[in-house]
């Protein structure tokens, strides 16, 4: 015993050089960084990009759209058909620059027959998946296919049924897998491929009333769920089919036929375990309305937003909804007119904006993508003539400057949890043929002119010249953009760590990590995505000195838990990378500290509920090597949290627990413990931990906090 409440605590157990009880072993990885520039946060960047553009084909050819998808780089791709002189159908893909800018026309054909395109959508990785129909010697047979984001081929599957393919759907799901209905007069043809083009299973169905597919995609915890448009009695109503896709076996049917108001669905969407349907309704005084609903159960529909729009509104009217469910756009084609809605799809959000365009009479809206750049809407339409497409690109408000908007005054009523009800359906034998098929590609020759165009800059607030504090807003085109840890360095710059979401895909978001670079001032100067062996991965970031930072992400190697540090420069140019497999007890170590030399010290603790704690210490040196590696027991108490600091030559750690505080004083270059001391400290439990630690005057300050009474030692 050394004094009144204290006695020895810590003993080393072993340097830890093999054991997975606390290994570091240096192993390798890379961490990849993507240049964003201005483009991750447009701060007061001139970014947003407006136009309102038509694309046409060569003379006598026609051109259609069957919708239009965004990519986390920015890049939108759409997808339809191009109808020849002679009248053979063609698929047609192509992708749209941020400027409004058409790249990369290509047609295509599946087995050199007739195509159509009837859906598509976009994978995580830019890939695309595309579904449709081909004419083969006069019979109308459904089609999947998988292209690389090159629009390079990758395969296609054929089918043939025993009678003509009318419509199809296809999506690709949470579980990394693509889903088809393809519909014959009453009859639907549903199937699953993984991701090569394996058939996993097929499944045929018959929904009384049918009148088309409204769409096939993932719901609530992973089912898949059929929207169908139906007609009893004379009547439009909705048909919703649940399917498990691990068998393709039906769970349940339910339709709304008791609901009074007709229904009919135009686009379909799914994100975050809810389905998203975008359609036209009458009520039963004859009135026409807008309406966006949202599910995640066949039973009930959870929420209506039903929308008065100004115009004549019937069911020629056609109508989309973006990946989020968030956006909105209807076209009126008797009065050429289209028009946009923002209002998030929860149970409280108002209608934050509503704008209404002309365009050509007999138009009908295709698609609606949100840029990831500037927040903006581009929304895609097919002129009645089917001779151009229309590309109307507005800011994240619906504005578009140059060619004028008029903003609308709209409101929306809700119907919140309206009850469907249940279904039988029947289940025809299935008589298909699924082969193999080719592809064949090339250019496609369209012509481009845009009646407005610009780019526009949000106004630069003013700058306070006489001091260096400052206060700035950052807009972001992201759905969601977040600053987390900053840390200066002496250029006076601001390197802030930062994450970013994107709803550019349906089905889930797409989350990336990266650092913001900012001047003195809140100036943003660039941007970076981290990526760690090719994935976007969430990274803790540290001040290592006033020149440089680290990052600290976690992953496995091998199967083994791993810490890897990055070094960066005030540039935010990769200096080294350093992986180290930490083992399982330890999975993961908090830096701690920085010594006069730039070495590195790294702590994790096992608690000890249920063995003896245990401190685990990790040196590196200025370049990420690893020094040593150590372990130490405690003889004392359970530990909650830790914390050092350097004091000469030692390394001080302070480990609070459920009965007081252990202090353990290591020589920092060699690990041996020169002192421990466990110091009784009434009121101490297993809430406590410790806040801050630091060195002064030859003394070490630490505050922690008793959680359970808000008490505060020091």
């Amino acid at each position: 015993m050394t004094a009144s409440g204290q006695h020895k605590d810590f003993t080393k157990t072993s340097k830890e050089t093999g054991s997975v009880n606390g290994t570091v072993i240096q192993t390798t990885t890379t961490t990849r960084t993507m240049g964003a520039n201005s483009k991750t946060m447009a701060g007061p960047g001139c970014l947003n990009q407006t136009y309102f553009n038509h694309i046409r084909p060569a003379p006598g050819e026609l051109l259609t759209l069957s919708g239009i998808q965004p990519t986390s780089s920015g890049i939108f791709i759409g997808a339809g058909t191009l109808t020849n002189t002679g009248g053979i159908n063609e698929g047609i893909l192509l992708k749209v620059a941020h400027d409004g800018s058409i790249t990369v026309p290509t047609r295509i054909r599946i087995n050199n027959q007739p195509t159509t395109i009837h859906a598509f959508n976009a994978t995580y990785d830019g890939r695309l998946v595309i579904g449709g129909t081909i004419n083969e010697g006069g019979t109308i047979k459904s089609f999947a296919a998988l292209l690389n984001n090159d629009f390079s081929f990758a395969w296609s599957k054929v089918s043939t049924y025993n009678q003509p393919v009318t419509k199809v759907t296809i999506d690709y799901t949470h579980e990394n897998t693509i889903v088809l209905a393809a519909q014959m007069g009453l009859n639907v043809a549903l199937q699953q491929y993984t991701m090569a083009g394996t058939l996993q299973w097929t499944r045929e169905i018959r929904i009384t009333g049918m009148t088309d597919i409204a769409g096939f995609r993932n719901n609530h915890l992973f089912e898949l769920m059929l929207v169908t448009n139906i007609e009893l009695a004379g009547k439009k109503h909705l048909d919703y089919t649940t399917v498990d896709p691990a068998t393709g076996n039906i769970l349940d049917s339910y339709n709304n036929s008791t609901d009074l108001t007709e229904r009919s669905a135009r686009d379909v969407r799914n994100w975050s375990n809810h389905l998203f349907h975008a359609g036209i309704a009458r009520q039963q005084n004859g009135d026409f309305k807008f309406y966006r609903s949202t599910q995640n159960q066949a039973y009930q529909v959870e929420l209506t937003h039903t929308y008065t729009l100004p115009g004549t509104l019937g069911w020629d009217a056609t109508a989309v909804v973006d990946n989020g469910g968030d956006f909105m756009a209807v076209s009126l084609p008797a009065d050429g007119k289209l028009i946009s809605i923002t209002q998030l799809a929860n149970f409280s959000s108002p209608v934050e904006h509503s704008n209404s365009y002309d365009v050509p009479i007999g138009s009908s809206v295709v698609g609606l993508a949100r840029s990831p750049i500037d927040g903006g809407l581009l929304m895609a339409l097919n002129k009645g003539a089917a001779d151009e497409v229309i590309l109307v690109k507005t800011d994240s408000s619906g504005q578009l400057p140059g060619c004028g908007n008029t903003i609308l005054s709209l409101t929306s009523t809700s119907i919140i949890n309206s009850q469907n009800s249940g279904t039988i359906p029947s289940y025809p034998t299935p008589s298909i043929l699924f082969l193999p098929a080719a592809m064949t590609s090339g250019t496609a020759p369209l012509t481009q002119t845009s009646d407005c165009s610009q780019v526009s800059c949000p106004p630069t607030p003013p700058e306070d010249t006489c001091m260096t504090s400052f206060y700035k807003m950052y807009r972001s085109g992201s759905f969601g953009s977040y600053l987390g840890n900053i840390v200066q360095l002496t250029n006076k710059t601001f390197v802030v760590g930062s994450s970013m979401s994107d709803h550019t895909s349906d089905n889930s978001n797409i989350v990336s990590t990266g650092l913001k670079l900012f001047d003195e001032k809140g100036n943003l100067i660039r941007g970076i995505t981290l990526f760690f062996d090719g994935l976007s991965t969430g990274a803790e970031l540290i001040r290592q000195d006033g020149d440089h930072v680290l990052l600290i992400t976690y992953q496995l190697v091998d199967g083994i838990p791993a810490m890897s540090v990055t070094k960066l420069d005030q540039d935010l140019n990769v200096i080294w990378v350093k992986t180290h497999k930490t083992g399982s007890a330890f999975a993961s170590l908090d830096f701690n500290a920085t010594d006069a030399d730039g070495n590195i010290y790294f702590l994790q603790n096992d608690p000890g509920y249920f063995s003896t704690a245990k401190i685990l210490v990790f040196k590196m040196d200025r370049n990420g090597n690893a020094l040593w590696t150590k372990l130490y027991e405690s003889n004392s108490q359970v530990i909650t949290s830790l914390a050092c600091v350097i004091t000469g030559t030692s390394l001080v750690v302070l480990a609070p627990g459920e009965r007081g505080y252990s202090t353990l004083r290591l020589d920092r270059n060699t690990g041996e413990v020169q002192s421990s001391l466990f110091h009784s400290t009434p009121g101490m439990n297993s809430t406590g931990r410790i806040i801050s630690a630091g060195y002064m005057n030859n003394k070490i300050y630490s505050v922690s906090s008793n959680n359970t009474n808000g008490e505060v030692v020091m």
